[in-house]
Parts: C-alpha cells; sequence; structure tokens
C-alpha cells in the first residue's frame, strides 16, 4: 500500500479534535506554571545556560545533555524570567511529543487511533507532572517520539528525506541527553518488525546512515565521558545485588510508580492491554510497539541502582500508542454488538469519559496544591518535601536581600561544597546577580558523605 506523505491531512473534524486536545495539554501544563517552585535540577540547568553565556560552550556536556542546554541558552535570549522559560520549553517539547503519537497512531492504525493515543498522552498524570517541570527529560522524549516515527516512514517509505531527518532527529536524541542512546534501536526495529524479510536488504541501506551516525556519536560520548559515567555510578558501580534480584526488586518499584503516575484505572487498561496483546494473535504493529516498551524499560529494570520515575517517561509514547489501538478495538467490539451505533457510540464514550476522570482528577489535584497530590515517594521527596525542592527559597532569597541592604560590604553567605556544586537548587535563579552577596563552599571533603 503506498504511504501518503508525512501530514497533517484529516478531515475538519478531527483536526478540531486534535486542536482541542492540544488546548486541554496547555491549560494542564500553563495553568498556575510557576506554582511549584523550582526543583535543583532546574537551578543546575540555569547555571549551565549562564556558564554557555562565558564563552563555554560545552556547558552540560559532561552531564550527557549538551543539546538540551544550547536549545535552553538560545530560548533564554529571549526577554523573559529565566525559570518560566525553562518550564516553557518543557511544555513546547511535551506538544512536540503529542503530534508525533497522533502521527505514530495514525501511520500504524488510522487517524483514529492517533487520536485516541493523544487523548490518553493528555490525560496520564505522569505525562502532567512532567511537562511541567523544566528538566531535559522533555527534550529527549520529543527527539525520541519524533525519532520513532520516522524510523517508520524511512523503513516504509521510497522517499529519501525520511532518512536525512531521521538521521537529525536520532543524533539529536543521543546528544540531548546520554539516555537518548537507546532510540539507535529504533531504526533496526521498524526494518525487522515492519519490513518483509525478502525487502531486508533493500530497506537496510536506507538506515545505515542513521544507525551509524549516531554510534559514532555514542563512542565519542563514551570516550569524552559525557553523561556515560554518571550512567556507570547509577548502575553499575553500585550494584550489591544479582541481576535476578535487581530485576524483580526494580520490576516492582516501577509498577508502583505506574500505578500512581498512571492512575489506577489507566494502570489497569494498560496492563491488560499489553497482557492481551502479548498472549493474544500478535499483529506486527503491536509486537512492534510491545518490542519498543521492552527496549526502553528493560534496562533500567536490569541495572538501574539509582533512578527515579522521570527515566521510564519515554514508556509512555508506546503505551499511549497500545492503549489508543486497544481502545479501538474494544470500540468496534462494542458497535458489533449493541443494537444501534448511536447508542454503542454513546456508551463507549461515556465509559471512555468515566475511565479519565480519575487522571484527569489527579493531574489537576497536582496542579492546584502539589503538596496534596497523590505522588509516589520518591517523587514527593524530590519536588515537594526534601532539600531539592525549592520550597522556602523564594522567601530566603527576600530575607538574604534585606541583610545585604543592611551589611557594610558583602554579605559572606556559607554552604556545603556540594550545594554550591549543583548550584543550590533555585536560590540563585532568585537572587540573579547581587552584587551584595557572596557564596564560599565548605567542607569540601565531605562532599561523599553529602552526596
Amino acid at each position: 500500500m503506498a504511504l501518503t506523505p508525512l501530514t497533517f491531512q484529516v478531515n475538519k473534524r478531527r483536526l478540531l479534535l486534535l486542536c482541542t486536545l492540544v488546548a486541554v495539554y496547555l491549560a494542564g501544563r500553563l495553568l498556575f506554571s510557576m506554582r511549584l517552585p523550582p526543583f535543583i535540577d532546574e537551578g543546575l540547568h540555569s547555571y549551565y545556560v549562564e556558564v554557555m553565556e562565558s564563552g563555554i560552550i560545552s556547558a552540560g556536556a559532561g552531564d550527557g545533555k549538551w543539546l538540551s542546554i544550547l536549545i535552553l541558552y538560545g530560548l533564554t535570549r529571549l526577554p523573559a524570567d529565566v525559570l518560566l522559560i525553562i518550564r516553557l520549553a518543557s511544555v513546547a517539547s511535551g506538544i512536540a511529543t503529542l503530534v508525533a503519537i497522533f502521527l505514530i497512531g495514525r501511520e500504524l492504525f488510522g487517524t483514529n487511533v492517533g487520536l485516541l493515543s493523544a487523548t490518553f498522552y493528555v490525560f496520564l498524570p505522569f505525562a502532567l507532572i512532567y511537562n511541567r517541570l523544566g528538566l531535559t527529560d522533555g527534550f529527549v522524549i520529543a527527539f525520541g517520539a519524533w525519532t520513532l516515527l520516522l524510523s517508520i516512514r524511512t523503513v516504509r517509505s521510497e522517499n529519501g528525506l525520511y532518512s536525512v531527518l531521521l538521521t537529525a532527529l536520532l543524533l539529536a536524541s543521543v546528544l540531548a541527553k546520554a539516555s537518548g542512546i537507546v532510540f539507535i534501536l529504533f531504526p533496526v526495529l521498524s526494518l525487522l518488525l515492519l519490513t518483509p524479510q525478502a525487502q531486508w536488504a533493500t530497506v537496510s541501506r536506507k538506515i545505515l546512515a542513521p544507525v551509524l551516525g549516531a554510534t559514532f556519536i555514542v563512542i565519542l560520548m563514551i570516550t569524552q565521558e559525557m553523561g556515560t559515567a554518571e550512567i556507570a555510578h547509577k548502575t553499575l558501580e553500585t550494584r550489591q545485588s544479582g541481576i535476578l534480584e535487581l530485576i524483580v526488586k526494580n520490576t516492582a518499584t516501577a509498577a508502583g510508580w505506574f500505578w500512581i503516575l498512571l492512575t489506577p484505572p489507566l494502570a489497569i487498561l494498560a496492563g491488560l492491554a499489553v497482557l492481551l496483546f502479548a498472549t493474544g494473535r500478535l499483529e506486527r504493529r503491536v509486537a512492534f510497539l510491545l518490542v519498543i516498551l521492552a527496549v526502553v524499560l528493560f534496562p533500567y529494570v536490569a541495572s538501574a541502582t539509582i533512578w527515579y520515575p522521570r527515566y521510564l517517561l519515554f514508556s509512555l509514547v508506546p503505551l499511549a500508542l497500545l492503549l489508543g489501538h486497544f481502545w479501538h478495538r474494544f470500540t468496534r467490539t462494542v458497535l458489533r454488538a449493541a443494537p444501534s451505533r448511536r447508542l454503542g457510540t454513546i456508551s463507549v464514550l461515556l465509559l471512555l469519559a468515566l475511565l479519565l476522570i480519575w487522571p484527569a482528577v489527579s493531574g489537576l489535584r497536582f496542579v492546584i496544591s502539589p503538596q496534596q497530590a497523590q505522588l509516589p515517594t520518591i517523587v514527593r521527596r524530590q519536588y515537594i518535601s526534601a532539600w531539592t525542592a525549592g520550597y522556602g527559597v523564594e522567601e530566603l532569597t527576600v530575607f538574604l536581600e534585606e541583610q545585604a541592604r543592611e551589611t557594610p560590604g558583602d554579605l559572606l553567605i556559607l554552604r556545603p561544597y556540594y550545594l554550591s556544586q549543583v548550584n543550590h537548587g533555585g536560590l540563585d535563579l532568585f537572587l540573579g546577580d547581587d552584587e551584595g552577596l557572596h557564596f564560599e563552599a565548605i567542607g569540601q571533603d565531605l562532599d561523599q558523605e553529602l552526596q
């Protein structure tokens, strides 16, 4: 079957539905967008932007986030609050992910599945929480989603432009964050699972340049320790148990995170979809999504000793697509069994609305009052209750500025060495370049203990 060009050519009603989803997405991500105080990584990213401003163009490369920091550096040229810009960049990357999910769903199963998949993504609290934070994960997820789309297009189309675009997106994924390394497998999996075996030799030439180019960058990152040292520290260096024990432990941990961050109704539906698809008669397209899901989850489950829910964010892409396809098949079954098509359609829409109430309320609770939201313990500690969260930083800023005005000369502020290394969360975001304040780091020998 000949492929249509990669465009947004959909009928007006479906285009209106897509625009409505984008509007709902924006409402959930922009409402009270500054209510959550700056997380420590947001302060760190702003610090890297300042370093890049000073002429050190490699800022962020040591953490494997060079391209993400470069993008933020470009955006912060705008005359606006740095934290706001960083968070808006995350919101924009979420829109890119949303559109990519729609297009992948349309590519694999049709426009209706694309819309359903995008709908599930919009309402997932897991996505909403991290879309509202100025982290580099948003960039790598967006690049990864478009890499997945272009991988499918490259192996199924005769248009050589897709291969060029795939090369660019794959390189961007790897350079945005070191965890994007796993996306190199997407073109290969697209070839193996979406292409007839008789065409493998021919089609493999189209993915050769993207895969080799990204592999070269990965080798460069390893030799230059661009984020790979941190990966090693969070996996091999700190592992204290056997791999089987670690897999069991991490699987239980990840399941707990998904249960809360997807909310029970969607967690159950997602588990049911994966189980039925995996144990039933597998279509190539469904098998492809299941393998993608396994590929992005397994490295963390099998090796991570220091990890957080945001590391699993890309899994929401195949999960949303599987949910969309599952619900579309369920809809067709209901329509065939219903006395009338109208009654069946109304029943399915009502059931979908009921299904989305819990995640919608959960997401809204986080938007309005993050402290009251139901969150995994580790997420609550990071963004709400522990020292990595920015609660009290704004008040501390006001206090320090008052003290600086009342103190002759510079006001000397001592802070632990490790905190000075990570920019002390959001404090520097609020203080800016206050000439009356001077920071000194103490206790360098305590660095390991503090970490």
